[in-house]
């Protein structure tokens, strides 16, 4: 796919349609290309072009887009890292994309050049500030403007990893295979030129370019979600009659919760995608009763994978409730032990992955690469299983596995029992030293508002469902749990305070 000319078509063929909204601020399609234009030119003033890399260090803004479709106008390679990081860790980011140019706000423009002047290099730094300068200046047509040609193989993202389990690395995606996306988003959702998207994820992950190639395939809206501000989230959705997002479980939990306040049904949303981490079964039923019209559905991938590789049919939400549904197209998928050997059905193992979908490798680390890709497999190190009708499950990372008593337990498992409990509003469980046992399993419980239960009525509802090792031992209270930029619990955080 080459983002450039599908926004080149969206502006000959609907140029006076949105493109992005942020609240009050709106840019159409043909403005887009104008605005992207504009700055592909001045990118490649400053020795931007084909396969060389831009970073974008941006939160979620109409500007984004503008970035990510001038470098992808250019044949070049979009360089996105998360913007909350600090100087030191920007710099590290820099230092291994080594681009010409890096893309920021006016108020981050201070930290960038202070990560900058940390390098042995020279990069230059180009505000958002500046670009209703640079269309004023003029920027050629759609027609005009000559969009260079990629090879399907060449590189078009670099997407910082999140580092919450191993050091961070650097994925490198392919112009080939930002199609994967969409195609398997339509597969099993049927999106379409009917549809206005949301996004409530950073940007600065791999959900800006992915969401940002799905708008222009289809010339529809794309909708800026500010998870900062819940309550406007839900007004924008109902507003401008957003027909899906994907988004992590804390978020929509966020979102649940204040649409049951406000008797909110939301029912312009066809569907909601919850990924990235393991998704508590009664949230879906609950999210399932309080949006009758929409399907909540789960899908599975990683950054390395581009990044889905299974999605749950929406019909299917109901029947296979707890999936992360089955293989994307031209997808293999396997389960095996720790031998490497495929494992049967109903067996939790590591869950491997072959395919386009596949990464081309870590940036500059062949090592790392060739740890995680073998024989064409990627290694997820996620825990999982498939069912008797070949759909995914999905226990957590094969690194949280926990060994008790010599035995192994999925923290997944349990914790989904633990949310089973009326109370429960949401569970981690941990490994935590033990004199007598070595490990034991450590709980940490959030409870409802105005919802109470003890330790002793945790374990033993624990206990009629579990088996006896796979029983926490000890149940903390807490008011919310740590979590990871991206949302998800850190366990790291958990299992050094256990």
């Amino acid at each position: 796919m080459h983002p450039g000319k599908y926004l080149a078509k969206a502006a000959r063929d609907s140029a006076s349609k949105l493109a992005v909204i942020e609240d009050e601020r709106t840019i159409t399609y043909g403005q887009l290309f104008e605005n992207a234009a504009a700055l592909s030119v001045r990118l490649r003033q400053l020795g931007c072009g084909k396969g060389r890399a831009v970073v974008l260090f941006l939160p979620n803004c109409i500007e984004f887009a503008t970035s990510y479709f001038a470098v992808m106008l250019l044949g070049g390679v979009a360089a996105l890292t998360d913007a909350r990081l600090k100087a030191p860790e920007l710099a590290a980011f820099v230092d291994v994309t080594k681009p010409e140019v890096v893309i920021t706000t006016p108020d981050l423009e201070p930290l960038v050049k202070n990560a900058i002047g940390r390098l042995p290099f020279e990069v230059s730094v180009q505000s958002t500030a500046s670009f209703a300068e640079l269309s004023q200046a003029g920027a050629p047509s759609a027609d005009e403007l000559p969009i260079e040609k990629v090879a399907p193989d060449a590189a078009a993202l670099y997407l910082s990893t999140s580092g919450t389990t191993r050091e961070p690395h650097t994925v490198v995606l392919t112009y080939s295979q930002l199609d994967l996306f969409p195609e398997t988003m339509h597969a099993m959702t049927q999106t379409s030129a009917a549809d206005v998207v949301g996004i409530i994820l950073p940007m600065s992950h791999i959900s800006g370019p992915i969401i940002c190639n799905e708008i222009v395939k289809y010339g529809i809206p794309l909708v800026l979600l500010p998870i900062a501000h819940p309550e406007k989230t839900l007004s924008l959705i109902e507003k401008h009659g957003v027909t899906w997002f994907h988004g992590v479980p804390a978020v929509f939990q966020v979102l649940l919760r204040l649409a049951k306040v406000k008797q909110c049904e939301l029912k312009s949303l066809r569907f909601v995608a919850l990924m990235g981490t393991v998704v508590p079964v009664p949230l879906l039923r609950e999210s399932a009763k309080q949006f009758p019209h929409t399907a909540i559905i789960q899908g599975y991938g990683t950054t390395e994978t581009s990044p889905l590789v299974t999605l749950l049919r929406t019909e299917e939400a109901q029947r296979k409730i707890g999936s992360v549904g089955q293989a994307a197209r031209r997808c293999e998928i396997m389960i095996v032990g720790n031998d490497g050997n495929e494992l049967l059905t109903g067996h939790i193992g590591e869950v491997i992955v072959k395919g386009p979908q596949v990464m081309k490798g870590y940036l500059n680390d062949p090592e790392a690469t060739a740890r995680v890709i073998k024989d064409g497999w990627y290694h997820s190190r996620d825990a999982g299983y498939f069912d008797e009708d070949g759909y995914l499950y999905i226990l957590g990372r094969k690194d949280d596995v926990i060994i008790t008593g010599g035995l192994n337990v999925h923290p997944g498992q349990v914790e989904n029992v633990l949310s089973e409990h009326p109370c429960v509003l949401e569970a981690a469980v941990v490994p935590a030293p033990h004199k007598l046992s070595g490990v034991v399993l450590h709980a940490v419980v959030v409870l409802k508002s105005n919802c109470r239960a003890t330790e002793s009525d945790l374990i033993a509802f624990c206990r009629e469902r579990l088996a006896e090792f796979k029983t926490p031992r000890q149940i903390e209270f807490r008011e919310n749990l740590p979590r990871t930029r991206m949302g998800k619990i850190d366990r790291q955080a958990l299992g050094a305070q256990a």
